[in-house]
C-alpha cells in the first residue's frame, strides 16, 4: 500500500471515530443532493441570493468603502458570515456590526431616489 493510502486510510478512522460522516464517495461525488439551501430556497431566491453576494463581492473591491472597520466588516459578511460572528471579530456590538452593513447595503446596493422610492420602480 503507497504512503498517501495508508496515511488516507489512518485519517479515514479517526475522522470515522469521530462520528463524522463524509458527504462524498470514495471518487469524490457527493453522496446526496439534499441540502438546507435546496429545501429552503427557490431558484429565484439563489439567483437573488447569489447576484446580490456578486454585486457586494464588487463593490468591496471597488474602493468605495474606504474606511477600514466598515471594509473588514463588508468582506466577512460578503464570505457569508452572520452578525454575531462578525462583530466578535471586528471587536464591535452586532448592533454596530449591523447598522454597518445596512448602511452600506443602503448606501451602494439598494439606493433609493429622493422622494423614498426604490430606484427602478415607478
Amino acid at each position: 500500500m503507497s504512503n498517501l493510502k495508508t496515511l488516507r486510510k489512518k485519517w479515514y478512522k479517526k475522522l470515522a471515530d469521530k462520528g463524522f460522516k463524509d458527504i462524498e464517495d470514495s471518487e469524490g461525488n457527493l453522496k446526496s443532493y439534499a441540502s438546507s439551501i435546496q429545501s429552503e430556497v427557490s431558484p429565484e431566491q439563489y439567483v437573488s441570493k447569489s447576484r446580490y453576494y456578486e454585486l457586494a463581492a464588487q463593490l468591496l473591491h471597488t474602493g468605495y468603502i474606504r474606511d477600514s472597520r466598515s471594509r473588514f466588516i463588508w468582506s466577512l459578511h460578503i464570505d457569508g458570515h452572520r452578525v454575531p460572528y462578525i462583530a466578535d471579530k471586528a471587536g464591535v456590538s452586532s448592533s454596530t456590526t449591523y447598522s454597518v452593513i445596512r448602511d452600506i447595503q443602503r448606501r451602494y446596493i439598494h439606493p433609493r431616489r429622493q422622494d423614498g422610492s426604490k430606484r427602478g420602480k415607478s
